[in-house]
């Protein structure tokens, strides 16, 4: 006992110099600080100092006692340490994972029976459906399967990795859904998932401008339109579509002006299936200048069976050549057989307006080049005559 009171007295000494040391170095750092405890710490303080202090009296007086609660303290704390350290480290069961494929859109102008809806895919990192229900249709309910939104369908297990779910009718639009898994009742006794629940959505409703073009018929010079094509995710609802177009008219008065001269009307034509929409402009008069017709199709479109809306408007513009703003928008070379059959060589020309063949003829002229460039003459530069020579030496 006179022992363990010498060790005391020994840590007590070590400490008080400790403190000693540590209060001269923060003195030399910064200094004398004067600081006045707030009352709620000064009370903790008191409280501390006074149990400490009984504490320190009541092992001074029980010393074996003592001795045997830090030894208690010490083993209990050993213990909790290799207990976790056990748990952390013990075998685990193989967790099994899982991806999702969701449905992809419904093909509408494919043909039967490609157009019908898609179907959900799971598929597991390993073995999972049960050896009875392998290869085969499951019900729901007994198979530990659970949907919401609720929606009528077949859950079909095709292989012992592969889950699958077919709906009744074509997916809701834009809709998304939570599917859980039982715990037990759902894949073989055996097998542990990582997770039993999954969320996925359908496609949205969406629409996109494809194309606007301005459009000169052929034959009758004086048709010029302007042609928007909107192409839809799902069957539009073609009313409403309508309802939302607006076209604006602008004439151009200077290089960086412009003023709005009409609301042209339109007409709108749909394909089969309701997956395009072609907007066609009433007939336009030419403008003097370049003009620029602007389309707007406002946010809020939808599809026929209902479902999201689009989020943003669609905008778009073309420009509407005018008589004095003619331009060469493409220029391209091709083959074509004339009327026996020999291949001729042609010059495609797309203008912004209407041009006679006596104009183009007159204003096209064309040379035939040779395969390579020849060398310059003498008389020029050293360099010029360098670069001629270094192969090859071809047309840009």
């Amino acid at each position: 006992m006179g022992g363990l009171k010498a060790l005391v007295a020994g840590l007590s000494a070590v400490f008080a110099f400790i403190r000693k040391i540590l209060a001269g170095l923060l003195g030399l750092l910064f200094g004398s600080v004067h600081w006045t405890p707030p009352n709620w710490l000064a009370w903790l303080w008191r409280g501390a100092s006074t149990g400490l202090s009984a504490a320190a009296a009541w092992l001074r007086g029980n010393p074996l006692r003592g001795t045997g609660i830090a030894v208690l303290f010490v083993s209990l704390t050993a213990a909790s340490l290799y207990g976790w350290h056990w748990y952390q480290h013990r075998p685990k069961p193989v967790e099994l994972s899982f991806t999702v494929e969701a449905p992809p859109p419904t093909c509408y102008n494919c043909e039967a029976p490609y157009n019908g809806p898609k179907p959900l895919y799971v598929r597991f990192s390993g073995s999972v459906a049960p050896l009875r229900a392998t290869g085969k249709n499951v019900d729901p309910k007994s198979a530990g399967i659970d949907i919401s939104p609720a929606i009528a369908g077949v859950w079909t297990w095709e292989d012992d990795k592969t889950l699958k779910f077919l709906p009744g009718a074509d997916w809701p639009i834009g809709q998304a859904y939570a599917v859980s898994f039982a715990k037990r009742g759902f894949a073989a006794s055996h097998v542990h998932l990582k997770d039993y629940g999954l969320k996925f959505a359908t496609v949205p409703f969406s629409a996109k401008i494809s194309s606007t073009e301005f459009y000169q018929d052929p034959v009758n010079v004086n048709d010029k339109k302007v042609v928007v094509t909107v192409n839809f995710s799902h069957p539009a609802d073609t009313a409403d579509f309508e309802n939302r177009i607006k076209l604006d008219l602008f004439n151009k008065i200077s290089d960086a002006d412009e003023e709005e001269v009409g609301k042209p009307t339109f007409t709108v034509q749909y394909d089969k299936y309701k997956l395009q929409a072609f907007i066609h402009s009433e007939q336009l008069a030419v403008p003097a200048k370049q003009g620029r017709l602007a389309v707007e199709i406002g946010a809020g479109l939808r599809a026929a069976r209902g479902g999201n809306k689009t989020a943003e408007a669609l905008n778009s513009s073309t420009v509407v050549p005018g008589q004095f703003a003619l331009e060469v928008s493409d220029l391209a070379l091709d083959i074509a057989r004339d009327q026996h059959d020999d291949p001729r060589q042609i010059l495609l020309l797309h203008t912004s307006y209407s041009v006679t063949e006596k104009e183009i003829t007159s204003k096209v002229r064309a040379w035939l080049l040779p395969l390579t460039r020849s060398c310059p003459s003498a008389g020029t530069t050293r360099t010029s005559r360098r670069n001629c020579s270094r192969p090859p030496n071809r047309w840009p």
